[in-house]
């Protein structure tokens, strides 16, 4: 039978084992359904059957539940265990009952299911019947059986059997209903109803299904056997026999006369006999046909086959699980190590020494577990020599294995000549610090010599030749060009010569050439490539470092360039070419001072270089060079001497990098911390504007200069400071015009050639206003986010242009010079709102909040640190009290001096309120913090040492960094301050 035939009959005997429970549990329902609404006619099917019992219901319930349950989780543990509990409590409860039943001891559970049942003759109804008890008896064992988590053949055999004997008690009981003489009735013990045996009837029939068609009796039904098919087909029709029979006996009421009803239960049995037989025979005679046609098929294999074992040179042989030899194929019995008939019935363990039984047991079983073939190769001593076998197992049933075994002696003795070969040949390479090494194409199989091993870094001991091992020793970055480099090789039949690097097990790095040729078989097909190699880092370092040197040269953004001894060029590289924009062409054979002086440099100087590498010295320094377009650029370079072996000079190499973006970034950074210190420092905003004209002149040419401030309220511009060659500056506010309010409606910097302008102009976009320029640029100025004006610059004169970067710098600075413009109006508005302490002079609360939360805002922007100084004049309450008021504000004015003279110009000092002091240091980080406190600490002791006044002054000081990466409000930082400031002065009383 072929496993698909038998998975269709286990899928049938599943669907049909679900239909027969499905008939359970809808049977005992409406038994049980019966019962609660007193109609005991769902439990019989008849008026004159008895009921079943509900205690039978209720448990035929729980069984088909539970095998449902079973059936849906099948892997699931905590289910499997629900099951076996539910069907031992059944078998429990069923023993009870029966117990009850022939006893008359224990508690009548049924009497708590159905207290007053009626009377079925002299028999209680609603009570389970002797023959249900055994029914229960044999069928939940059986059940149980099968719930395992792997119910082996045995067990599920034996749970078919208990499930033939239910369904044998429940047959009987059957046909005494159909011939009108149900078992017991008429005496005092209670009878199985005809529902309970027809539900055993079903449920027998679906455990057997549940234990499969491999067990027994099951097996003898199903099968293509002639055995099996002369079940299947007088089973129905004995049973057809019967119910006709029983049905002519009871359910034929027109035939009166017994004699007629016997005589045509006969005749209709006959009929059917008859049928029954000429199907089977006709269904016998197509089968002997067809069993006469394959034995004589087989007859002619078998032929075929033993012409074919006659041919063949390998031992075939059947071993089963046991190790006994079953069958020996007579191929050839010179490769057997006894005679076949000494062989046959014997055990591995017979024939052979433990060791190799033991191994090829091994093989068997390995065999039959994983249901795949195995190679083994192994040598025996047969008559006075040793041969050598290569041997394929199979598994051939569940129990027994096919062995084809091959001789190898000849190829093993070709290996061994080969390896004498390669042994003899390695010595020789070796002495020449060269490997050995072949692939098998086949296999993928690479095989190393000692001398390969060592040169790969490879423990010759560990490898097994696996392409894997081999790929992984190699550099990562050379890994593809090996497999290129081989593929092609076996594809195109040309020669294999790499140069590859692998990577040691210490990290080291050594470089391998390799040579090799594709070999062929007979028939043409690539079968082996086979090789030499060695070891060529040495070699390849010092190319290496020429490649590199070349490369570095040729790649590197610095200008480098070599000269003669007399300064004449005599090499540049790219980065030369590209800094200066000579072609090498045009420089070499030049001096350096001719093509690139700039004219900014002394003759002194370049006289002072000279003589020093002169000297053997090599310079490092800053210059100012000039490139072929006039371009002036600054220069950080270095120039070394080249020596020779003897230490002369042959020659200079000079390495330049230009500086200039870097220099200009500088002097960018150094422009805005200038404004920055400008609006700190300058006295009046006016002051503020010129400081602002002259730092950024530095660096671009700003002598038309103006700043134009924006009223938004008003929508008018005006000019606080404009400094112009042509035009005078506006007297009074005005609309907004020209380009300035042309970057004040759009928000961004604008580069305006005569050009742009003129397209603007013709656009509607802007009207001239004043002289028209050669260029003109301009940037808005905003302080977060708020437009305040526009900062612009103007060129009257041809030669003087401006540039995209020129127009980048400008709005770089435009952010700074707004918050300085801002800050200057905003001290200047603090100061006309008198926010000054009168007695300190210091600023009050309001005064600090006001320039703290703007300086803050600045600090963000710029990414800079700042400190929080928040301080407590110790026992002012004690001045006051005891020297009176008048010494109290005298010792405040003291603090608020020694902060003004301690403190920087740019910080933010006030007194708080009371006694409290409040310092902002700007940029300023907390590594500084310490530095700050003792200058104020050693001010106090100063001033403590040189006063006449009766009492001795001291201050606790709490400090708060702020953090632009984790900004916080300036409330937020005077709570930090003050919450440390409290702390210390807590500790310096419990010191006390």
């Amino acid at each position: 039978m072929t496993m698909r035939k038998e998975a269709e009959i286990q899928a049938a005997f599943e669907r049909s084992a679900v239909l027969f429970m499905v008939f359970v549990f809808a049977i005992s329902l409406l038994a049980l359904t019966g019962w609660l609404f007193n109609k005991p006619i769902l439990a019989s099917l008849r008026p004159d059957y008895i009921p079943m019992a509900p205690s039978s219901a209720l448990i035929l319930l729980g069984l088909s539940t539970t095998w449902f349950l079973n059936r849906i989780f099948p892997i699931r543990r905590g289910i499997r265990i629900l099951v076996q509990a539910g069907l031992v409590g059944m078998l429990v409860i069923v023993l009870i009952l029966s117990l009850r039943s022939l006893t008359g001891v224990g508690s009548d559970l049924e009497q708590w299911l159905y207290p007053t049942p009626a009377l079925f003759g002299q028999i209680l109804t609603a009570r389970m019947s002797p023959l249900t008890a055994l029914g229960f008896f044999l069928v939940i064992p059986a059940f149980l059986l099968l719930t395992g988590h792997q119910s082996g053949k045995r067990t599920r055999s034996a749970s078919a059997a208990l499930s033939l004997a239910v369904f044998t008690l429940s047959s009987l009981n059957m046909l005494g209903y159909l011939y009108g003489a149900p078992l017991l009735y008429g005496g005092t013990l209670i009878p199985m109803a005809v529902t309970t045996a027809l539900s055993f009837w079903f449920l027998s029939l679906a455990s057997l299904l549940t234990a499969g068609p491999t067990c027994w009796p099951v097996r003898m039904y199903v099968g293509p056997s002639l055995k099996a098919r002369f079940i299947r087909a007088f089973i129905p029709s004995s049973i057809l026999i019967v119910l006709v029979q029983g049905l002519f006996s009871t359910a034929v009421p027109w035939i009166v006369n017994p004699g007629m009803k016997v005589a045509v239960a006969v005749f209709v049995a006959m009929m059917i006999v008859l049928l029954i037989i000429s199907l089977i025979a006709k269904n016998l005679s197509a089968e002997m046909e067809r069993g006469k046609k394959a034995e004589e098929a087989l007859q002619a294999s078998e032929a075929e086959l033993r012409a074919l074992f006659t041919s063949m040179h390998d031992v075939v042989l059947v071993i089963d699980r046991d190790g006994v030899y079953r069958k020996i194929a007579p191929t050839n019995p010179e490769l057997l190590v006894k005679p076949p008939e000494e062989l046959l019935g014997k055990t591995l363990r017979d024939v052979f020494l433990p060791e190799q039984a033991v191994n090829f047991f091994n093989a068997i079983k390995k065999v039959l577990d994983t249901k795949q073939t195995a190679r083994i190769e192994y040598d025996l001593i047969i008559g006075d020599r040793t041969v050598w076998f290569e041997t394929s197992i199979s598994p051939l049933t569940e129990d027994s294995t096919l062995w084809v075994a091959h001789d190898i002696t000849q190829r093993k003795r070709a290996e061994e000549a080969l390896r004498e070969n390669e042994a003899r040949l390695d010595l020789t390479l070796q002495l020449a610090g060269m490997g050995v090494w072949h692939m098998d194409i086949n296999k993928n199989k690479r095989y190393f010599d000692d001398q390969t091993c060592r040169l790969l870094g490879i423990n010759s001991a560990t490898f097994t030749g696996a392409a894997e091992e081999f790929i992984g020793v190699v550099h990562p970055d050379d890994q593809e060009t090996i497999k290129v480099e081989l593929a092609r090789t076996i594809e195109q039949d040309v020669l294999y010569e790499p140069e590859y690097r692998v990577v040691w097990a210490d990290g080291s790095v050594h470089y391998i050439t390799s040579r090799a040729r594709l070999s062929r078989d007979d028939k043409g097909a690539p079968i082996k490539v086979n090789g030499i190699l060695w070891d060529i880092t040495e070699r390849k370092q010092v190319e290496e470092e020429l490649v590199k040197l070349r490369e570095a040269m040729d790649d590197s953004n610095e200008a480098i360039f070599m000269t003669d001894c007399e300064g004449v060029i005599t090499f540049v590289n790219p980065g030369f070419t590209h800094l200066y924009g000579y072609t090498a062409d045009e420089v070499v054979g030049k001096t350096t001072p001719r093509i690139l002086k700039s004219g900014r440099m002394k003759p002194d100087d370049y006289a002072t270089l000279w003589q020093t590498l002169l000297n053997k010295q090599v310079i490092r320094g800053e210059l100012i060079n000039k490139t072929k377009d006039g371009r002036l650029l600054n220069i950080e370079g270095s120039a070394n001497p080249i020596l020779n072996q003897q230490e002369e000079i042959i020659g200079f190499l000079a390495i330049q990098r230009d500086i200039t973006e870097h220099k200009r970034a500088e002097k960018v950074q150094e422009t805005i911390y200038r404004i920055t210190q400008a609006a700190i420092t300058s006295n009046g905003i006016e002051v503020l504007y010129q400081s602002i004209q002259t730092i950024l002149g530095e660096l671009i040419t700003t002598e038309n200069f103006y700043i134009a401030l924006y009223d938004p309220v008003n929508e008018l511009i005006s000019f606080p400071y404009y400094v112009d060659q042509y035009d005078e500056a506006p007297t009074a506010p005005t609309k907004i015009q020209g380009l300035t309010g042309y970057v004040l409606r759009t928000g961004h910097p604008l580069l305006a050639t005569r050009e742009i302008l003129d397209q603007l102009v013709g656009q509607g976009e802007v009207e001239a206003v004043g002289t028209v320029g050669v260029d003109w640029i301009g940037a808005p100025l905003k302080v977060e986010g708020r437009m305040i004006g526009v900062m612009a610059v103007q060129s009257y004169t041809e030669g003087i242009h401006f540039d995209q970067e020129d127009l980048n710098l400008l709005e770089f600075v435009s952010t700074q010079v707004a918050q300085a413009i801002e800050r200057k109006r905003m001290e200047e508005e603090i100061r006309s709102l008198s926010l000054t302490d009168e007695l300190t002079g210091l600023y009050n609360r309001r005064g600090f909040t006001l320039l703290a939360e703007q300086e803050l805002k600045l600090a963000q922007r710029l990414k800079r640190s700042e400190l929080l100084l928040f301080g407590d004049l110790d026992n002012l309450k004690m001045i006051n009290d005891t020297w009176g008021h008048t010494q109290g504000d005298q010792a405040l004015m003291e603090v608020g001096t020694i902060l003004k003279e301690t403190l920087r110009g740019t910080d933010i000092a006030a007194r708080f309120g009371g006694d409290e002091f409040v310092v902002l240091a700007m940029d300023v980080s907390m590594e500084s913090a310490d530095i700050l406190i003792n200058h104020i600490q050693s001010a106090l002791e100063r001033s403590n040492q040189q006063g006449s006044r009766p009492f001795q002054l001291s201050i606790s000081i709490g400090i708060a960094t702020y953090d632009p990466e984790a900004p916080c409000t300036v409330s937020e930082l005077i709570a930090q301050a003050d919450g440390l400031m409290y702390a210390q002065k807590q500790a310096m009383k419990g010191k006390k």
